[in-house]
């Protein structure tokens, strides 16, 4: 069994898979890179502003790839059946007007992050998401239930625990990538280093 992954660029995070019972040379993953830039004087646009307005035009997660966005342009990727609709549907995020053109040759910059240290009792998901978003471990709970908290792009449904490279994305929070448990304190608590990508 042969497995191939493209997200449409070398650094995606977000991919496609075919599965082959034979060898390819040539594997199509129907994945379109679509650009468009924008005027930063009406607003300065991040990932969660894109994301959001593709979702309220009814386009599923899981035919979107990975949103780069910087203070000129947007670079999204999706699958290619969507990618007529997200040009026709898609012209205006927040303030600013969004004209989509397909650029499968589009030199991608890659992806924009920080890296961040957090300090956290354990790695329980509850006590994860409450020192990422910032609140207490009950608000995180209800967050986690209220289905805001995805891990490695799946919604978590139960408190679980953290490992190495796992992705936590948090609804209206952001999208982070736990790297590793760089020390721990005197208080045994322990010092967590994210990347939390813009």
């Amino acid at each position: 069994m042969f497995v191939y992954m493209s997200g449409g660029y070398a650094q995606a995070q977000r991919k496609v898979a075919c599965i082959s019972p034979y060898e390819l040379e040539n594997v199509d993953y129907f994945i379109d890179c679509l650009v468009s830039k924008y005027d930063a004087r009406y607003k300065v646009l991040r990932h969660p502003d894109v994301l959001g307005a593709l979702l309220h035009l009814g386009i599923e997660r899981d035919q979107l790839g990975d949103i780069l966005v910087n203070q000129e342009e947007i670079v999204l990727f999706c699958t290619s059946h969507m990618a007529d609709f997200i040009m026709d549907a898609c012209i205006k995020i927040g303030r600013c007007p969004i004209h989509f053109e397909i650029d499968n040759a589009h030199e991608v910059q890659g992806v924009s992050y920080e890296e961040i240290r957090v300090n956290c009792s354990s790695l329980r998901m509850d006590a994860i998401v409450a020192q990422l978003a910032h609140c207490s471990r009950t608000k995180a709970s209800k967050m986690i239930a209220s289905g805001l908290v995805k891990l490695n792009d799946v919604v978590l449904e139960e408190n679980g625990q953290l490992c190495d490279n796992d992705y936590v994305s948090i609804r209206k929070v952001g999208r982070f990538q736990f790297k590793e448990v760089v020390a721990t304190s005197k208080k045994n608590r322990l010092i967590l280093r994210f990347l939390k990508f813009q």
